[in-house]
């Protein structure tokens, strides 16, 4: 796996990441499962409101591959994504911190043959999540809960065909390691309806 570090002096953000992950799921197409890949990697940068509400936004690019039903072929696109979000972190004490947020994010990619032509692939995906962290020291331990939504379309020899997520909902555990009082490595772990893992490094300002 690749590792990202990324350090910038951003004063007028109060957080900034650069994260890579990589994740598999099975996306309904036209009717018929098909096992995905998919590897993500990017920057994203966050602002702080006065109620403690987040905001953020993240790009970056993607690889994807696609796999037919039975597992032996694959078609293999790259593209861009663009991330809003929605974070609120409510301090229950010292050691507790619930946190929800929602997500939207668009994805668009495309696939070359050697002849040239291209088939593309298209899709927005919609997230809602809910974790409680507790906090032991330098370690941050935040199992949660989410449900997304993806609507997509990709074009396969020459037909549009339209997909979304077989499964919906999906569980998993965040671990923030604390290197500095700022900054801090974590480790985004899924382990039901999209397995994989995503390694960050994380300032907070």
């Amino acid at each position: 796996m690749l590792l990202l570090f990324f350090t910038v002096q951003a004063r007028a953000w109060t957080g900034i990441s650069a994260s890579i992950g990589e994740y598999d799921s099975d996306w309904n197409i036209g009717g018929e499962l098909r096992p995905v890949t998919l590897t993500r990697y990017g920057i994203a940068i966050e602002d702080r409101t006065a109620s403690g509400l987040r905001l953020g936004v993240a790009i970056g690019e993607f690889g994807l591959r696609l796999k037919s039903a039975d597992g032996r072929q694959s078609d293999d696109y790259a593209g861009e994504y663009l991330d809003l979000r929605l974070r609120w972190p409510v301090e229950l004490n010292h050691m507790l911190t619930l946190h929800g947020d929602f997500g939207y994010s668009w994805q668009s990619g495309r696939l070359s043959d050697e002849g040239g032509d291209a088939d593309g692939i298209d899709w927005s995906r919609t997230r809602f999540g809910l974790g409680l962290q507790f906090r032991l020291g330098v370690i941050g331990l935040r199992p949660f809960f989410e449900w997304r939504n993806l609507d997509g379309d990709v074009d396969l020899s020459g037909t549009t065909h339209l997909f979304e997520n077989d499964s919906r909902t999906s569980a998993g555990l965040v671990v923030d390691i604390e290197v500095e009082p700022s900054g801090f490595v974590r480790f985004t772990w899924l382990g039901s309806g999209r397995t994989g893992l995503m390694l960050s490094f994380v300032r907070a300002y």
